[in-house]
This record gives C-alpha cells, sequence and structure tokens, in this order.
C-alpha cells in the first residue's frame, strides 16, 4: 500500500461484489488514459479474485502500474458463482467498504470511490442496509446526508431512495423539500465556491399544469 513519493491524492476503491462485474468496472476504470498521473489508486478488495479477472479481461498490467496498488483483505473464503447473490460475495463486500472507511479517517486514503454491489447478497451476508449511502452515513456517524448524482454541470440530488414508488410519493412533503433543499443548497456552495442554481422536479406531468394534470404536487 504504498506508493513512490509523489503529490498526488490517493483513491481507496473498493472491489464491489465479486460475483458482479464490480472487479471488471474498477480495472477498466483504471484502463482509461484520463485515470494515469491523476491520483494513486488503492484497490480493496480481495487479491486473488482480482488478479483472476485482470487476466480474463487481459488487463493484468493494470495491477502492475506504480500508481495503482490493492489492499487485499482476503475474504473470499469460497468459490464465487459470477451472477449468483451469496452470503460470502455479499459480506466481503461490505467488508471492503468499512475497510475504506477506516483508511479515510486514519489519513491513509484522500477519497473512497465504490464498485457496484447487490443489496441482496449484503441482507445474505448479514448486513442490513438499504445501499452505500445510508452505510456510509452509519459508518462515518453522519446524521444529515442525501444521495446524489453527478454529470458534468448536473447535480441530481434524491429526496427518498430504496422504496417503491408509492412509498416515495407519499414522503413528498413541504417540510423535507425545504430541508434538503436548505441541506443542499449549503453544501453545493461549499463545493463549488458559489451559490447554486435548484430546480424541484415536479411529481406529475407537467408539474400538474396548474391542476389540469390531477392536483398533486400543484398544492
Amino acid at each position: 500500500m504504498v506508493f513512490d513519493a509523489n503529490d498526488l491524492p490517493t483513491i481507496g476503491i473498493t472491489m464491489g461484489d465479486a460475483a458482479g462485474i464490480g472487479p471488471e468496472i474498477v480495472l477498466r476504470s483504471l484502463e482509461q488514459r484520463e485515470a494515469v498521473g491523476k491520483y494513486n489508486a488503492l484497490i480493496i478488495g480481495d487479491g486473488s479474485h482480482l488478479r483472476s479477472v485482470a487476466s480474463q479481461f487481459g488487463v493484468s498490467h493494470i495491477l502492475e502500474r506504480d500508481d495503482v496498488a490493492v489492499d487485499d483483505l482476503g475474504n473470499l473464503t469460497e468459490p464465487i458463482e459470477i451472477g449468483t447473490d451469496n452470503a460470502v460475495s455479499g459480506r466481503a463486500s461490505a467488508e471492503y467498504i468499512e475497510r475504506a472507511v477506516r483508511l479515510w479517517q486514519d489519513g491513509r486514503i484522500d477519497a473512497i470511490a465504490t464498485a457496484p454491489i447487490s443489496k441482496k447478497a449484503i441482507a445474505l451476508g448479514g448486513y442490513d442496509f438499504p445501499g452505500h449511502t445510508e452505510f456510509l452515513a452509519k459508518l462515518t456517524n453522519t446524521e444529515r446526508f442525501a444521495m446524489s448524482f453527478f454529470a458534468g454541470e448536473l447535480r441530481v440530488i434524491l429526496l427518498s431512495t430504496h422504496l417503491p414508488l408509492t412509498k416515495a410519493i407519499e414522503l413528498v412533503k413541504r417540510n423535507r423539500l425545504v430541508d434538503l433543499i436548505e441541506f443542499s443548497s449549503e453544501q453545493l456552495s461549499r463545493l463549488l465556491k458559489r451559490s447554486p442554481k435548484i430546480a424541484v422536479a415536479g411529481l406529475n406531468p407537467h408539474a400538474s399544469e396548474g391542476g389540469l394534470f390531477r392536483n398533486g404536487r400543484g398544492r
């Protein structure tokens, strides 16, 4: 886990679920030219499985780069069937996240990136959380948080997560919206160093068009 002395930040990248696409996505992303020379990558996962996947896709050279290292937890204790949810890979993927948070808290990495996990496999492995966001919040004792997606100049922040649509609709309340808007404004202002422009998506078509398409969020 020791990189040659440089001023590059170190990003801890969790391997994701070994039975899914996580390991391949990690390796493929590090293969991209824009990833070279921008940061040190510490892959947190199972070294043996990573090497196997790298060999399968002809990208073993990635694991030999000076700016890539593997924090090998060696926690895949049984053979993994690709494409099948199982307790072993689910528990292992949660342990990668836990390890990444500890490394960040200790100041050994500068940021965390996570590869895909399976929520069903996580549950089979004995963990009770709906997704990365909630798990990271628990591990860092963060009480106020929101799931968000960034793409260029667009940032999408969600009012609710991992719920059936009927339940999500029930949670669309004025006080919850105002709280999220204020929180989003605070955090985006810190990130962007300027006041963000915030728009709220309408629930019904055309945000109900003044009640024409049912009342709903028109109120």
